[in-house]
């Protein structure tokens, strides 16, 4: 990253001392984490994201962290030598911007702020193709599923046994399309320029108790999503307990925030169709509500620990229905 006065990068920052580069990065650190406070946000940054913004190709931050950047330094980032991603490039907060690209025709909307995708077999191929577009072009994506675990982070029993469930009338190659199709998504979502958090979900403890496909296939995705969780840096989930009582999710229902930088589009999935908004309005009460729910929820680390319970309950399920053999008697 170029140095904090505004003057261009330069190969000699290597040079320094290595306990005055760490010293350096410490002290970023609390800046950024002082800046971010006093605008209001609860955001934190690690020696190691340092390191990366002070790398020869430092990674374009998610919109908060760009805020807080511009903000402690008073430049925008292109001064501060970060260079934006092309698939960022010209994403600006107008009718025509990314938002805009996932809409039909004015006659898809379903209501004001919203287009809607109908559910039959043509839409589906329009449905899946946006869906990955907004996947691989944004920035960031929150997520809130209160039944079920992230569509991303799903095994391929788990997600055959949803989509079977959900359309028992559906051809069973289409429901293996699906499914396969739905497990391949995780390897389209660019790693959001490596910036912790850009991926973050928060779900119901019950999503994780549920034994959706039986107790065997809900152990191997719990076994899953610990190791997805433990692979990606840019990824957070947290879960609500059980106890948390009323919040503003109970009548939200799920939804997915896809942010491109300069627009960002809220995603609704229900049985007969799709919806999608860019309406500020309604980003702004679908932001409000998910800060809600972030709060509300277990941190991350205990998030982690409370996965990792649940798949061991999960595991012990497996055992007690499996039946025994005559020589284990």
């Amino acid at each position: 990253m170029a140095r904090h006065d505004g003057e261009t990068r330069q190969s000699g920052a290597r040079s320094r001392p290595p306990r005055a580069r760490v010293d350096r990065e410490r002290h970023l650190s609390a800046a950024f984490r002082e800046c971010a406070a006093g605008l209001g946000l609860r955001l934190d940054v690690s020696v190691r994201q340092v390191r990366r913004w002070e790398s020869a190709n430092p990674p374009w931050p998610t919109p908060d962290y760009e805020r807080v950047l511009e903000t402690l330094f008073g430049v925008p980032l292109d001064r501060l030598g970060f260079v934006r991603p092309p698939r960022m490039a010209g994403l600006e907060r107008s009718d025509s911007g990314a938002g805009r690209a996932f809409r039909e025709s004015e006659g898809d909307r379903a209501q004001p702020g919203w287009w809607l995708t109908e559910s039959d077999e043509v839409a589906e191929s329009v449905h899946y193709g946006r869906l990955l577009e907004a996947e691989r072009s944004a920035v960031s994506q929150r997520c809130y599923l209160p039944t079920l675990l992230p569509g991303l982070l799903q095994t391929f029993e788990y997600a055959f046994t949803i989509i079977r469930a959900g359309s028992p009338l559906m051809p069973q190659d289409e429901v293996l399309l699906r499914a396969q199709r739905r497990v391949k998504r995780l390897g389209h979502v660019g790693r959001f320029s490596y910036v912790e958090g850009s991926l973050w979900f928060v779900i119901h403890d019950s999503a994780l108790r549920n034994p959706v496909g039986g107790w065997q296939t809900l152990t191997d995705q719990l076994g899953h999503l610990l190791v997805v969780l433990s692979q990606r840096t840019d990824m957070r989930l947290q879960v609500l307990p059980d106890d948390v009582g009323a919040h503003p999710g109970l009548n939200a229902g799920p939804f997915t925030w896809y942010d491109f930088g300069r627009e960002s589009v809220v995603y609704r999935e229900f049985i007969t169709g799709r919806l999608w908004t860019s309406d500020s309005t309604c980003l702004a009460a679908y932001s409000l509500v998910y800060a809600h729910l972030q709060a509300a929820a277990l941190p991350v680390d205990e998030s982690i620990e409370l996965i990792a319970k649940r798949a061991r309950e999960a595991e012990l399920k497996v055992w007690a229905t499996t039946p025994s053999s005559p020589t284990d008697r």
